[in-house]
């Protein structure tokens, strides 16, 4: 394992890393110096298999509530195809209490955004993945301090909205911590035994070789306590490597969780890939050079049908469009490349894994 540049699980969050890189960026200089692509268009044609269908629980980019630019969910869905969001994120209001609550303060009743948000994806025909976590500063898997009371509290957002999944994104010092890896997949093994049928990913940062000793400690963690992980998404991005290949990148970080994956629960190789997957970027990154391109993209895409990857998803569609030239957009709401709207998320759509 490298150890020329951090450790993801001891570094500030990507997506704080994101908005502060973001915020002193010259937008339209970036994009016309690193990537000038002409967009294809939302509808470029994918590797998908002829036939397949769009609207997959694999394929979840993430939604930001807590944004400057909130679009229309409904929209995107309409434009792109797709059928389901990862939504960031569920954390606690402080460092000592143990009650879930949306970033941003948004609370699980009917009136709230969040709510409103679900209920408008689940009747145009899709539905959600809330996201625990993230890169915010209070985590439920460290203010909450005993197993019992952490599933407790995610008990409470399945109850809340009736969910089919949830997304565990563990990053910071909750990452780093032994004792809160460990009460979460703890948590995570009581939630799934008393909701039958409930998926769980686990989002964690990686570098481009694979996971790193936090995130090798955790899959143990988890197999410890059987704990049944739908797909292990590597955060794939800011590497610290500057201006590298984010397609190989990826790829390579893919088929070493794979590794760690399948020695671990003792799988075979083809279902090692159906268990991990990728948590991605739309453009440009804080490591200045490393960019995530639409070509980046659609090699990625390529990737995952080949080995039928059980997670494709990024961050985020809020701000999955080009900038404006001025650079006047704020921190997060663009891509920083030349794009067309939503085009990130059209290609996530044309993902399905099939059926084991």
């Amino acid at each position: 394992m490298k150890t020329s540049y951090p450790d993801p699980g001891l570094t500030s969050s990507p997506r704080t890393r994101t908005l502060r890189w973001l915020r002193r960026l010259a937008v339209a200089a970036v994009a016309a110096a690193i990537l000038p692509i002409a967009a294809a268009g939302a509808a470029h044609a994918s590797d998908a298999p002829a036939g397949t269908p769009p609207g997959s629980i694999a394929a979840a980019p993430y939604y930001y509530f807590d944004s400057y630019n909130r679009p229309d969910p409904v929209d995107i869905m309409r434009r792109t195809g797709i059928r389901w969001f990862t939504l960031a994120f569920v954390v606690a209001p402080d460092a000592t209490t143990c009650a879930p609550q949306w970033d941003g303060g948004g609370s699980f009743g009917p009136g709230s955004a969040q709510s409103r948000a679900i209920a408008a994806i689940r009747a145009a025909g899709g539905d959600v993945i809330p996201s625990l976590g993230g890169g915010g500063v209070y985590k439920l898997g460290q203010a909450c301090d005993s197993t019992e009371a952490l599933a407790a509290a995610y008990q409470q957002v399945v109850d809340a909205y009736e969910l089919k999944a949830v997304d565990l994104d563990i990053e910071g010092a909750e990452f780093a911590d032994p004792a809160a890896r460990q009460r979460n997949v703890a948590a995570l093994k009581l939630l799934q035994d008393r909701n039958p049928g409930l998926k769980v990913y686990l989002t964690v940062p990686v570098f481009d070789t694979g996971f790193s000793g936090n995130g090798i400690a955790l899959v143990d963690d988890a197999k410890a306590v059987n704990l049944d992980v739908t797909a292990w998404a590597g955060m794939a991005f800011w590497f610290g490597k500057g201006a590298i290949d984010m397609g190989d990148a990826s790829i390579r970080a893919m088929n070493g969780m794979q590794t760690v994956v399948r020695d671990v629960y003792g799988m075979s190789d083809r279902e090692a890939y159906r268990h991990v997957g990728l948590s991605s970027l739309a453009g440009v990154n804080e490591d200045p050079g490393e960019v995530i391109t639409l070509q980046d993209f659609r090699q990625v895409l390529g990737y995952a049908h080949r080995h039928q990857i059980g997670r494709l998803t990024f961050w985020n569609v809020n701000r999955d469009r080009q900038c404006q030239a001025d650079g006047s957009d704020l921190p997060d709401t663009c891509s920083g490349v030349q794009q067309s709207p939503y085009e990130y998320t059209g290609m996530v759509a044309r993902y399905r894994q099939p059926a084991a």
